[in-house]
């Protein structure tokens, strides 16, 4: 999904907010301090011996350019602090992070079943390069206000309406805590480009296994073979021993053959099976992480914020409603709106 260009000044504020807020105030500190330094040199020096005088120019230039840079440098740095803390507040808030006392007991609500327990069939997609994983198992725009007069009871147990209703941050969530669960250390990538990696996996017993996750949380759309492909390429360019893409949806059957052997497929239907494989109580703790807080309207993949749906009032398609960021005009990420909730489609 092509973005429009920003200014490098935007492009460092907006990877400084990836960082803690307290790192961007070290980040204002040290920066002052350093350029401070630089600018309170000479910007020319009394005397320039006859041959230097490129190199005087040069030291002039950057004492000049420090001179504002002790100013605007952590000015840029204050302000990712303060953007950052924001973001952190409304992550907690909307329940974008899984809170880390997991073992507590959570608040009680209520809930409602939603889906009978049926047997589900298994993936057959399993290969020598993945066995460790197989062992895993037991234009302009306008802002809309999205009506929601009646509050929807909560699901009581697992069915495919969660795995489907889950927006794909949840559901990379969701995900890294179901492996967590089954005995593995899985850790998320980094918001924004993560060369088609959503979690890593290691496994404590077995120091030399490197396994890594890639999630589509489609429901609309099917999986091609294209995101599979790539997630092979970067198992081998990282010598990953395992490669899982686990989708809310399912497969075509081109990528599920040229998976056969090298990547590891978990459709919708085998996720619900193998949660379903948890213990109880595990159970339990996982549902209540899917159903946390906001857990149906889509992220920015940019900025890890909840997006707002909003409608184009001109364009090729005038009155058509997609996902923006509501950083908007600084963050110009759209996500496709299907009519179906937060189902919505990541650029692959």
């Amino acid at each position: 999904m092509a973005r429009q260009r920003t200014s490098p000044m935007e492009e460092m504020i907006l990877v400084a907010t990836k960082l803690p807020w307290w790192a961007c105030l070290l980040l204002a500190l040290v920066s002052y301090a350093v350029l401070h330094v630089m600018a309170m040199r000479p910007v020319m020096p009394a005397t320039v011996v006859p041959g230097q005088m490129g190199d005087a120019v040069a030291r002039g230039l950057i004492t000049t350019l420090a001179m504002f840079g002790q100013y605007v440098m952590p000015f840029a740095f204050a302000l990712a602090a303060l953007l950052s803390a924001v973001n952190e507040y409304r992550n907690k808030k909307s329940g974008t992070f899984v809170p880390n006392h997991l073992d507590v007991a959570p608040p009680s609500r209520k809930r409602v079943s939603t889906e009978a327990s049926v047997p589900m069939p298994t993936s057959g997609n399993s290969g020598k390069m993945n066995r460790d994983f197989d062992h895993m198992l037991p234009g302009g725009e306008e802002e809309l206000a999205i009506e929601n007069p009646q509050p929807v009871p909560l699901p009581q147990q697992w069915g495919m309406s969660v795995i489907q209703m889950m927006e794909w941050k949840r559901f990379e969530i969701v995900t890294r805590e179901f492996l967590k669960m089954t005995g593995y250390d899985a850790h998320e990538t980094k918001v924004g480009a993560d060369g088609g990696v959503d979690i890593r996996v290691t496994k404590p017993s077995n120091d030399t296994f490197q396994g890594i996750v890639q999630c589509k949380a489609w429901n609309s759309y099917r999986v091609g073979v294209k995101p599979v492909r790539e997630l092979y390429g970067v198992m081998a360019a990282e010598k990953a021993t395992a490669g899982m893409v686990i989708t809310s949806g399912t497969f075509t059957a081109e990528a599920e053959e040229f998976a056969k052997g090298k990547v590891k497929l978990i459709s919708g239907v085998n996720f619900l099976e193998l949660i379903r494989k948890l213990p109880p109580e595990k159970q339990q703790r996982l549902l209540d992480i899917a159903l946390e807080g906001d857990y149906q309207t889509p992220t920015c993949p940019q900025c890890d914020l909840k997006m707002t749906l909003r409608e184009n009032k001109s364009g090729k398609n005038p009155g058509s409603k997609f996902w923006g960021c509501v950083r908007y005009p600084h963050c110009r990420q759209t996500l496709v709106y299907t009519g179906n909730g937060s189902r919505v489609r990541l650029p692959s």
